[in-house]
């Protein structure tokens, strides 16, 4: 059966596909197998929505006849289904002709069922109440998956066909896999070079690794697809090559230079080996070299596009002496190099692995965190710059881990960003600051707004305007009184589906904002381009504008250049009197910082903003006094 790829699909936030209609002739299969009349109808709606051809089934005798005449790329079972003997639905489907290696989808009464379906075969799991939007977007990652494994088979296989035919060099060839798209060797010969290397390591002997990963390849492949990405990596194959062809690169100058390799090691990673290699500095413009390479732009059909690299580099033998040691190590500093920006390479140092290993601790107890209540929400006020009442606050997130201590977030965000966790995560956080809201309300407390953070894979993973809706109805808050922060460095991007999902906010009465302002690469831009209300002046202008003459004038400039526009201002890292004075002469609404407060947990915002209500004061310095407290800025 020809099908189309769900890679090759657009997909929407929420859920819809390009057209807004049903699924095309030419779609993925999907089998909805279940009884419940109401799962069916709203399976097939959402799944249609995402690009597949639904076939449904109320008993496993009709899916089993699917499976014969009509077979599926994907099944997405209901636990409600029994098979012989009362044996799960999950269990019962891998007994059938054809779903042995069918990715298999169980739909789960709850998370104990879910981690029994996971132990019994099944591919992938979600529990009720049924997140409609994630199971389709599930279902359609395991059809890219199975799809991806069985064009590996085939290659795999056609690799051995051509060995097999190679006669006398067979043995050889089946020593040295290539890689069938760039004709480079894949990761185990290139580890089986290096082990060879690194076997015939002499004294004062040192041999270079370098790890490489190309710089938001996805943007390529989600831009002009998979087959565009093919040839982008073809031509890096033939660059990287060419470096080590490079006369002045690995020439006389490197007396007794022996063996240089290059290696596909997956997807869009690739190995370098340099043997002798020198010194550091020795080894420094071979990076550099292979930087350069990707200067000039790749050709996708006839379309130029420009790729940087992220290179990481492990020097034998002081930062490993096994082949396995090296490429995790130069894979790590790869990694260091792509989180400051990608485009440079960087050195192993020992402290990447200690980071390593404590990003590693915190992703495994990260996922604990909400069960065992270890994350809370701490308050700033907003402050009005003249009357110095309370307008608003801002929900911080804080995580106090029993075998961690105090997490910095700049610490855990990003991982649970990297993982994806940061989306329930975000609704827990959204939930708690709107509840405390309601709860002021409830006291009659004056009315304020809250601005919660919005990072980008909520965005991008989730549905956020189903999820402010819902959050909004469950605890009655008026979407008005909620804004929403985007970071300019991290989730306020030029994206057609994250415009979309703004605007619905915006039409919903809900505020957005751009935090850290100044501090990315199209601040201007931005404000010109999405749906805007408030504007965060980011506290490193405001620091310096006391004493630094630019950070005034770019303080001045962008509160002026926000006014224009139509926008509220609000100053962040407030300290000084002073700045509040400047602010105030600059006509900046609104300002926050810890000249007025740090970030408070709930209690002690609420003393605040009880004590606020009353007359208005002129200094923050007659506010209550809310006894010691940790203060993490």
């Amino acid at each position: 059966m020809m099908t189309a790829s769900p890679a090759s699909l657009t997909y929407r936030v929420d859920g819809s596909s390009p057209d807004g209609g049903e699924a095309q002739p030419h779609a993925p299969h999907a089998l909805l197998a279940s009884r419940q009349e109401d799962t069916v109808i709203w399976g097939r709606k959402w799944l249609e929505r995402f690009g597949f051809r639904v076939s449904t089934a109320g008993t496993l005798d009709e899916a089993a006849a699917l499976l014969e005449n009509d077979p599926p790329e994907v099944m997405i079972v209901d636990g409600s289904l029994r098979g012989p003997d009362a044996a799960p639905a999950w269990t019962a489907v891998r007994k059938l002709p054809g779903g042995a290696d069918l990715p298999v989808l169980a739909i789960c009464p709850n998370d104990k069922e879910a981690r029994r379906a996971v132990a019994e075969g099944s591919t992938d799991v979600v529990s009720r109440p049924i997140e409609w939007q994630v199971l389709s977007r599930r279902a359609a990652r395991l059809v890219e998956a199975h799809r991806t494994s069985r064009e590996l088979a085939a290659t795999r296989a056609e690799l051995e066909g051509l060995r097999a035919k190679a006669g006398s060099d067979s043995t050889h060839d089946q020593a040295q896999p290539l890689d069938g798209l760039t004709g480079l060797p894949q990761r185990k010969a290139f580890e089986q070079v290096l082990d060879g290397a690194l076997g015939g390591s002499r004294t004062g002997f040192t041999l270079a690794v370098l790890f490489l990963d190309l710089d938001r390849f996805k943007l390529i492949n989600g831009t002009y697809g998979r087959l565009g990405g093919s040839q982008v990596l073809v031509q890096v194959g033939e660059r990287l090559r060419a470096c080590l062809r490079k006369r002045e690169l690995l020439g006389p100058r490197r007396a007794g230079m022996a063996t240089a390799a290059v290696a596909r090691l997956a997807g869009d990673a690739f190995g370098m080996m340099v043997s002798p290699a020198g010194s550091r500095e020795d080894v420094a413009p071979i990076a550099q070299a292979v930087l350069d390479a990707f200067t000039q732009p790749f050709l996708v059909d006839e379309a130029e596009v420009y790729v940087s690299a992220s290179v990481g580099i492990a020097i034998a033998p002081a930062d490993g002496t096994t082949a396995e040691e090296l490429l995790q190590r130069a894979e790590l500093a790869m990694a260091d190099a792509g989180r400051r920006g990608g485009g440079a390479f960087r050195f192993y140092s020992r402290g990447l692995s200690d980071a390593r290993q404590r990003s590693l601790k915190i992703d495994r107890l990260l996922r604990r965190t909400l069960e065992r209540n270890e994350l809370s929400v701490h308050y700033q006020p907003i402050i009005d710059s003249r009357s110095q009442r309370i307008v608003g606050a801002e929900a911080l997130l804080r995580w106090q881990s029993p075998e961690l201590g105090n997490v910095p977030p700049m610490e855990f965000i990003p991982v649970a960003e990297e993982t994806g966790f940061m989306v329930e995560i975000g609704r827990w956080v959204l939930q708690t600051s709107c509840r405390a809201l309601r709860e002021w309300d409830e006291e009659r407390l004056p009315h304020i707004r809250m601005a919660t953070n919005v990072s980008l894979c909520q965005l991008t993973r989730g549905n956020l305007p189903q999820l402010v809706d819902e959050v909004l109805a469950e605890t009655g808050v008026e979407p008005t009184r909620l804004e929403l922060e985007l970071s300019e460095r991290g989730a306020l991007r030029s994206d057609p589906e994250i415009l979309r999902q703004l605007q619905a906010l915006r039409r919903r009465g809900v505020r957005v904002s751009v935090d850290d302002f100044g501090t990315g690469d199209s601040a201007i831009a931005y404000l010109k381009r999405f749906p805007l209300d408030t504007l965060k002046v980011d506290q490193s202008f405001v620091a310096g504008a006391l004493t630094d003459p630019d950070d005034a004038a770019i303080t001045s400039a962008m509160i002026a250049m926000a006014h224009r526009l139509r926008l509220r201002v609000v100053a962040e890292g407030v300290e000084q009197q002073q700045q509040v004075d400047l602010l105030n002469r600059l006509e900046c609404e609104e300002v926050q910082g810890f000249f007025f407060s740090p970030p408070v947990p709930a209690p002690a915002f609420r003393e605040l903003l009880s004590a606020n209500a009353k007359p208005a004061r002129k200094s923050p310095a007659v506010w209550p006094e809310l006894g010691t407290q940790e203060v993490t800025r």
